[in-house]
């Protein structure tokens, strides 16, 4: 369950909370493709189990939207309906309980660590690399931004900024061909 979670973190750019707290309904085919509605996130502060549950607002206003998706997250999601016989939320245990955001960075934390990755690790890196990859395909900086729900632009171009500095760097010969 968690490496179909860290592809669909990758291949939506969502914030983790938002998409376990996606239920199945929130999948949805449209005439223009197939969409996820982001439209809470996932509460669990100090609560049992049983009593979690889905808010009817994201982080910010602007994480309200709805995200197109990819064949591979289609892919994705069609495994996970057969596999909770399209009830519940999305992401769920074998018990069918909705995952914990901070059993899946523990659970990602020991890998890095297994991995000997030194570096800070969490849920967020899928959502920055998300980010990264769109910047690297050259998919405009206002379209990024209304794709993961950023309220303003300020975070969205820092990310931007780094990566087409990076590839800048990187590709220095192609630049002797400007």
């Amino acid at each position: 369950t968690y490496a179909v979670l860290c592809e669909w973190l990758y291949q939506t750019g969502m914030r983790c909370g938002e998409a376990l707290a996606l239920s199945m309904s929130d999948i949805e085919e449209t005439p223009d493709g197939w969409v996820a509605h982001v439209n809470g996130t996932l509460e669990y502060t100090g609560l049992k189990v049983d009593a979690w549950y889905k808010t009817n607002q994201t982080k910010t206003p602007a994480g309200m939207r709805d995200v197109a998706l990819s064949k591979r997250a289609v892919e994705l999601y069609r495994d996970r309906y057969d596999y909770a016989e399209g009830q519940g939320y999305l992401f769920t245990t074998s018990h069918h309980t909705p995952i914990q955001i901070s059993a899946f960075n523990t659970f990602l934390r020991t890998a890095a660590k297994r991995l000997e990755i030194n570096k800070p690790v969490s849920s967020h890196i899928f959502r920055h690399t998300h980010i990264s990859k769109l910047a690297e395909l050259g998919v405009p900086m206002y379209v990024i931004q209304q794709r993961v729900g950023h309220s303003n632009s300020r975070v969205t171009q820092e990310i931007y900024t780094h990566v087409t500095h990076e590839a800048l760097v990187k590709n220095r010969v192609q630049l002797e061909d400007l």
